[in-house]
């Protein structure tokens, strides 16, 4: 016989074409529609599960069993394979639903710079695959304790401290820019003077403050004598202040107590110290303590016209004494010899000196 739907020659015996795999006798129509024996509901000619409630169809099952080929092992276990089939394949989507919901949420718990491993499809063994990510996290952790700074060990850390190093770079930058503080003083009539304050920059020098200020009543000298009422002219550096309280600037500041003094007597070791009640001895001497505690000063600056004003011995005898620039709350006039600005002004240079850019004290002729 032929197949009727391509015209295959085929043996009196065939049930499927050999070409086209189409049944060689059609199944008989049936004049009744097929129902679901479990729910009811309608189904099609070739229907195998409900559509409804998939309840398996036993006549489908033993329609089917009975037109399997003569030489297949068993119908119906080709039949329970496609059913089994179907079934895996709607439980390997199921499976793989789930992994992918997994591994986003996953994915989206990781910070940024963490590797994804859950989100990198790969054919290599899952153990392996979990060794090398260990391996990752482990070279990240110890990238960066050795990145870490060694705060316990600092005796190992010989130059590795880009900080300082950043910090030492800028304080030379600073002194490139920024050169020796002077400050001028520039007579004007007997007893008066005008203080400037001036630092260089970048080799020029720029007007930084300004102020009136007091000298002595008999104008400057170049050969001063202790008691000539005259202001030493020269350039002297400038080593330190003292007070009360701690003013805000950048030289170094000595604190009075009620042991200080100021030696005036050129015969004595201590001639132009700052020094105590004790060390003076017998001495002639000035009470600074009580000068500052009575009101008459707030901050007085110690330049080297004579001596450095602390090591005995280092001032000349009969060369004038106590010739520093004071800050003074009352009104400015003429002095025996030293300098004097008001309180407000005296603190406002003090905040601009600073001993890293040697500042001077410089009195011209007058």
């Amino acid at each position: 016989m032929k197949c009727p739907n391509c015209g295959q020659s085929l043996s009196d015996t065939a049930q499927f074409c050999s070409k086209c795999g189409q049944p060689v006798h059609p199944a008989p129509q049936k004049n009744e529609k097929r129902k679901c024996p479990n729910c009811g509901y309608p189904l099609s000619e070739d229907a195998m599960f409900c559509n409804n409630c998939g309840q398996l169809i036993e006549d489908q099952l033993s329609e089917q069993e009975s037109q399997a080929e003569p030489g297949q092992k068993d119908g119906g276990n080709i039949l329970r394979s496609r059913r089994g089939h179907k079934i895996a394949a709607i439980i390997a989507v199921v499976v793989i639903a789930v992994f992918a919901v997994t591994a986003a949420a996953v994915f989206l718990k990781q910070p940024a710079e963490e590797p994804v491993a859950a989100s990198q499809t790969r054919e290599e063994d899952p153990e392996q695959e979990a060794a090398e990510i260990n391996s990752k996290w482990e070279q990240q952790e110890q990238n960066a304790m050795e990145a870490e700074p060694e705060k316990q060990q600092p005796e190992e850390k010989e130059n590795a401290e880009p900080s300082s190093d950043q910090e030492s770079s800028e304080a030379v930058q600073v002194q490139e820019e920024w050169g020796q503080q002077e400050i001028l003083i520039s007579p004007k009539e007997a007893g008066k003077a005008v203080l400037t304050l001036r630092q260089k920059y970048q080799g020029v020098w720029t007007t930084l403050f300004e102020c009136e200020a007091a000298i002595g009543r008999n104008g400057t000298t170049a050969t001063p004598a202790e008691g000539d009422g005259k202001t030493p002219e020269g350039t002297f550096p400038v080593l330190f202040c003292y007070g009360l309280e701690q003013p805000q600037t950048g030289i170094p500041f000595i604190q009075l107590s009620s042991e200080h003094v100021w030696v005036d007597d050129s015969e004595s070791e201590y001639y132009n110290c700052l020094t105590t009640r004790e060390q003076a001895g017998d001495a002639s001497f000035e009470d600074t303590y009580s000068q500052f505690v009575r009101g008459y000063y707030s901050c007085n600056i110690f330049f080297a016209n004579n001596g450095d004003g602390q090591t005995p011995g280092k001032a000349t005898p009969g060369m004038g004494s106590v010739r520093v620039l004071e800050g003074y709350t009352k009104q400015l006039e003429p002095t025996n010899g030293d300098i004097k600005i008001s309180a407000d002004n005296m603190q406002a240079l003090l905040e601009f000196l600073n001993e890293k850019y040697s500042p001077v004290v410089t009195v011209s002729a007058g």
